[in-house]
């Protein structure tokens, strides 16, 4: 929501719904709103200190209960627990992201990475990899 509220003012709850959807969501936000910038580029653009700090509240959560699943069960899989311990360190970084133009860089690239399933390495894989650590627990 605070996506669509920063490039758009509003938030349907039938968009948000759709863009639940990986390619939904990479659709959505990839379409051109002029002629030098994508959808993508006006939400960053319309990112303001509230709307970082609610994003950053919500990785906040996530990044306790993943905390807790990690202490609470045992993770036998070296893989998975390496990657669960790197998502947390990540999350836990995220609580110095802000609104400044070089400082929400950091924010972007994780969000449409987790969102898109874009991967540095291996481009847009199509796949929920946090899901996917998460249910090989």
């Amino acid at each position: 929501m605070n996506f669509l509220f920063a490039c758009e003012g509003s938030a349907d709850l039938d968009l948000v719904e759709r863009l639940k959807d990986r390619e939904a969501f990479k659709s959505y936000f990839i379409e051109p709103v002029s002629s030098d910038q994508y959808r993508w580029h006006a939400v960053l653009n319309g990112m303001d200190e509230l709307k970082v700090k609610a994003i950053v509240q919500e990785l906040s959560i996530f990044r306790r209960e993943l905390e807790y699943t990690l202490t609470s069960l045992d993770v036998d899989d070296p893989e998975v627990f390496a990657f669960l311990r790197r998502l947390t360190r990540v999350l836990q970084r995220s609580q110095s992201w802000t609104a400044g133009y070089d400082e929400i860089k950091p924010l972007s690239h994780f969000m449409w990475s987790i969102h898109t399933g874009w991967d540095q390495i291996h481009g847009y894989t199509g796949r929920d990899v946090i899901a996917e650590m998460i249910e090989a627990i």
